[in-house]
């Protein structure tokens, strides 16, 4: 009777385990649906005329929400009608703010459409996702500023289709990488973009356009780097580097640093915030150059031909030219040393490139003045320098 009695007892405890994990799972997969159902909803909070999916369906071994054929329409001013074949929400949790947090958030086979583009992307994932609750969405209404967070976003086959291209613009793949968050904003950002496909079509009404079509160009083929950081006590900042690498063409390489700035009012997207930075900014130094590998020399080939000359007499040309148009500048010293620089570039074309290194930040508004005023000064005042084949 005593050994019935315990089997019973245990039976009993473990048919109450039971329940309880039964009812946990019951509560966790209600909560995970209901995330899902507001990802859903959460495009008409942000404006968008309506939202529905065919599926919401949360999976408790994998812990993941799956929706199924996500259709939003009239999202912004551009009427634009989306429609995502899957989204997939690792790990869900609902956040204090009504929002959720998610380990991984995927998007399957997404399509934008409005009037005049249309553009796809065969997938994009996005990690350490904090998507924000129905307040902080109401706020950013009507605008293109989105409040969610992510330390990584990776996106794979992106084509857009315009109206006037018979070929479309494709990137075959790309990543955003957000660190060091503060209230809300990553001050540290890394941007990748491989394969940029630009058909000449897009610049076939500009003069620009017309030159690349007739040099020989179809299309321009380019990869994108970029590195971005925000000194939050400095009020500093930083392109450390960015690097557009045009195949065929030659290599853009661009930094600056700017001081004076609140990062808050840099990345708002509001016209009067950003007026007002231009009164505290500070330009503390910049640089550009440029890698050569072939523009060059095909358009000193061009205009020698245009002209009816040699190459090398082209060269000596537009040696000449540029110190006489230097001149204005009132600064024989940057004069000459230009100009020699230059040639040394033109004679031989690798790299060709200048920095700005003043000794103490100055104003965009001094130098602008000082631009018409005193050239040679201001020259001297940003110490600036160019260089060649360095």
């Amino acid at each position: 009777m005593l050994h019935t009695r315990f089997s019973f007892i245990r039976s009993l405890k473990l048919a109450t385990s039971m329940v309880v994990i039964l009812l946990c799972s019951m509560v966790a997969g209600q909560a995970s649906q209901a995330i899902g159902q507001y990802f859903v909803d959460s495009f008409k909070v942000m404006g968008a005329k309506s939202s529905g999916a065919e599926t919401i369906i949360w999976s408790e071994h994998n812990d993941i929400v799956v929706i199924s054929r996500l259709k939003i329409e009239g999202l912004d001013e551009d009427e634009n009608n989306i429609t995502i074949a899957k989204v997939i929400i690792h790990s869900p949790r609902k956040s204090s703010d009504g929002g959720f947090t998610a380990v991984q958030l995927d998007l399957e086979r997404l399509l934008v459409v409005n009037t005049e583009v249309k553009l796809r992307i065969a997938s994009v994932a996005s990690f350490d996702v904090n998507y924000p609750g129905p307040g902080s969405l109401e706020v950013t209404r009507g605008t293109e500023q989105f409040t969610g967070q992510y330390s990584k976003v990776n996106f794979q086959n992106v084509g857009l289709d315009l109206e006037e291209l018979a070929a479309g613009i494709t990137i075959d793949g790309g990543s955003i990488v957000n660190r060091n968050f503060h209230e809300g904003l990553p001050h540290n950002t890394r941007l990748e973009i491989s394969n940029l496909h630009l058909p000449i079509q897009l610049f076939e009404n500009n003069p620009a356009g017309l030159m690349l079509k007739t040099l020989g160009y179809e299309a321009l083929n380019i990869d994108i780097e970029s590195q971005s950081n925000f000194k939050l006590q400095d009020r500093i900042f930083s392109v450390d580097a960015v690097s557009v690498d045009i195949k065929n063409f030659g290599r853009f390489i661009v930094g600056i640093k700017i001081g004076g700035i609140s990062f808050s009012d840099l990345m708002s997207g509001d016209d009067r915030k950003m007026q007002t930075l231009l009164g505290t900014a500070t330009l503390v130094n910049a640089g550009i150059t440029f890698e050569d590998s072939s523009i060059t020399n095909r358009l000193i080939k061009y205009f020698a031909n245009q002209n009816g000359i040699s190459t090398q007499s082209y060269r000596t040309k537009i040696e000449n030219q540029t110190h006489t148009g230097l001149s204005a500048l009132r600064n024989p010293e940057f004069q000459n040393r230009a100009t020699v620089e230059i040639a040394t570039f033109l004679n031989n074309p690798e790299s060709i490139g200048f920095t700005i290194q003043p000794d103490a930040p100055i104003a965009p508004f001094a130098i602008a003045g000082m631009a018409f005023s005193a050239p040679g000064q201001l020259i001297d005042l940003l110490k600036l320098r160019i260089f060649a084949n360095k």
